[in-house]
């Protein structure tokens, strides 16, 4: 790839990063580790949910890493409330990653005055994603990649009653009964840069912003992150890593606009048998949602680790759990 290129794809990047506000789903949705840091991963992703979080972070991580896990976060308590669920099936292999992804969000919001009195309005959004990804080495450490991602979704809605406790209508979108699934393409972008310890990366993610539903009722919102990482294996200091994303792009939820800071810690012990790791993020705009992650890996057998993480936060915060397995060499 020339530099004229690797020019215009990071400009393209920076051009989309500053687009306006889209609808449903948060990016802190997936991979155990990553939301363990509190999802300041983009400068990380050194295993293979690079499919998700920066997949010019590929040739990062290791010779072959394979992980499946299932996560779930919610927003909110009551009325306005979301809930994402999040399944994911990962193969890195540098330079290419396949992923495959499931995952629904359920938002409830109030409807306005003249629909139904003191009512709420729920939507509930499944996509399956299946995606390849490719990473282009530009320069010694400087990386860009693309994920092409074939995605078949749909989207359901209705009005109900109000009740006073979210989770109950949150679970009653899950049981809506949809029409017919739509498909669409997509492609997210990715730029990584390495210099000893030291990393940058930028994601660009929902490229097309595909939509879904009736009417095209429910889109998929253009996420821009950037992020660094200092890496204290590469500087000789040990194997941790610390870590902070920051939203480019508001992302507006059925709570209100959200563009996160987040900031991570990852620390492996005992020759990388156990990993611990924590983080926090805050909502720089609206509700200033915080929340505070822990997580942690441990080795069942060489190559194979277990690994977990969990949300907290208030009433109106965000929180979440996760728990897969990942295999790597």
């Amino acid at each position: 790839m020339t530099r004229r290129a690797c020019l215009t794809f990071t400009i393209v990047l920076f051009l989309a990063a500053a687009t306006g506000t889209a609808t449903a789903q948060v990016f802190e949705s997936a991979g155990s580790r990553a939301l363990g840091m509190g999802g300041a991963f983009v400068a990380v992703a050194n295993d293979s949910t690079a499919t998700w979080w920066n997949p010019a972070a590929l040739p990062t991580g290791p010779f072959v890493d394979v992980s499946i896990d299932r996560a779930s976060t919610t927003g909110g308590e009551a009325t306005p409330s979301w809930r994402q669920r999040t399944t994911g099936v990962a193969l890195l292999t540098p330079p290419v990653g396949l992923s495959y992804y499931r995952y629904s969000v359920a938002d409830v919001g109030a409807l306005s005055s003249g629909q139904v009195e003191n009512g709420t309005r729920v939507r509930m959004l499944t996509v399956n994603q299946v995606g390849g990804t490719f990473v282009q080495s530009v320069a010694d450490g400087v990386h860009l990649g693309a994920t092409v991602k074939y995605l078949s979704g749909h989207m359901a809605e209705a009005q109900m009653p109000a009740l006073p406790d979210g989770a109950d209508l949150r679970d009653r979108a899950g049981a809506l009964e949809a029409g017919g699934w739509d498909a669409a393409f997509d492609l997210d972008l990715g730029g990584m840069v390495v210099r000893g310890p030291v990393r940058a990366g930028l994601t660009l993610r929902h490229v097309t912003r595909p939509a879904f539903g009736k009417d095209a009722g429910m889109a998929l919102p253009r996420q821009a992150r950037a992020g660094v990482a200092y890496d204290g294996d590469a500087a000789g200091h040990g194997p941790y890593l610390v870590s902070m994303d920051l939203d480019l792009s508001r992302i507006e939820t059925v709570s209100g606009e959200r563009r996160n800071v987040a900031l991570g810690l990852e620390r492996w012990l005992g020759a990388k048998k156990v990993g611990i790791r924590g983080g926090a993020r805050v909502n720089t705009l609206g509700g200033h949602e915080r929340t505070v992650t822990a997580g942690a890996s441990l080795l069942a057998r060489p190559g194979m680790y277990v690994e977990g993480h969990v949300a907290l936060g208030g009433s109106t915060d965000d929180r979440g759990w996760s728990l897969g397995a990942r295999v790597t060499f």
